[in-house]
């Protein structure tokens, strides 16, 4: 009787080696791990490339340009047509309260010239300032008074037009 429980469980043994897990083609467990790695391997990747790409992002915020936002206009009095000289400084700032760099200022209305003959178009300095110190405004005959207009634009800032009264 021993001899035959010895045969018996050596059959038992080589089935058991015949179903082992090496021979197994149906991805069981052995295959898991390494399907896990190239899985976690692959995420963490995918993870640091979008991370990458947000960090790069910044605040649309600080990507947005600022328009003019106040155009300030000195002058003495008021603008007086009748050929006298017109004194005008022009102060551009953008929305941040900063001075406009190299904007272009127009003055347009009332047959306005600079000096005899001049166009009147000038440009801002690095403080946002600019003067013209030789306007001459004619108006239509039988008015009083008429309107100006100063024109400023930035390529940067975009552009903003104010109204300016002449008095004739």
């Amino acid at each position: 009787m021993i001899g035959k429980r010895v045969v018996i469980m050596t059959r038992g043994i080589r089935k058991y080696r015949r179903r082992s897990l090496r021979r197994d083609r149906r991805g069981g467990i052995e295959g898991l791990p390494l399907e896990m790695m190239v899985i976690l391997v692959v995420a963490a990747l995918g993870t640091a490339v979008l991370v990458g790409w947000f960090n790069g992002l910044d605040d649309p915020q600080d990507d947005k340009p600022a328009a003019i936002g106040d155009v300030k206009l000195k002058y003495t009095n008021a603008m007086a047509a009748k050929g006298a000289a017109n004194q005008l400084e022009v102060y551009v700032y953008d929305t941040n309260g900063d001075p406009v760099q190299d904007a272009s200022v127009l003055v347009t209305g009332c047959e306005v010239t600079l000096g005899q003959n001049g166009t009147p178009v000038l440009r801002t300095s690095d403080r946002g300032w600019c003067k013209f110190s030789d306007l001459r405004f004619t108006l239509p005959s039988g008015q009083d008074y008429g309107y100006a207009t100063v024109h400023v634009s930035s390529s940067d800032c975009g552009q903003k037009s104010v109204s300016l009264m002449v008095v004739g």
